[in-house]
């Protein structure tokens, strides 16, 4: 987040950066209280799900990332980060 901004706004800002496009709908999961152990690090994450039109969708950041994909739950490619599973058991059934 920059200095001021709101939680929809980074989100906004973020959406834009990586993905090209702006939310269609932005939507707060919960909040993520994430403690690890290798490295040591204490982070809190906010949770948002985000509707975009998939046709806008490009890579706006082709530094960090090769390609898009788009994947149901049951169907993720491997390997998965390690903070996904339990930012998915955020989702709810019908948003995934």
């Amino acid at each position: 987040m920059e200095y001021g901004e709101t939680f929809e706004a980074a989100v906004t800002r973020e959406v834009g950066e990586e993905y090209a496009t702006t939310p269609l709908e932005i939507s707060q999961l919960g909040v993520r209280n994430v403690l690890r152990d290798d490295p040591p690090s204490h982070w809190v994450a906010l949770i948002f799900a985000v509707r975009v039109d998939p046709a806008m969708v490009a890579i706006g950041e082709p530094h960090k990332f090769d390609r898009l994909g788009w994947f149901t739950r049951d169907a993720l490619p491997t390997p998965l980060h390690s903070q996904l599973p339990p930012t998915l058991a955020l989702l709810p059934d019908h948003l995934g």
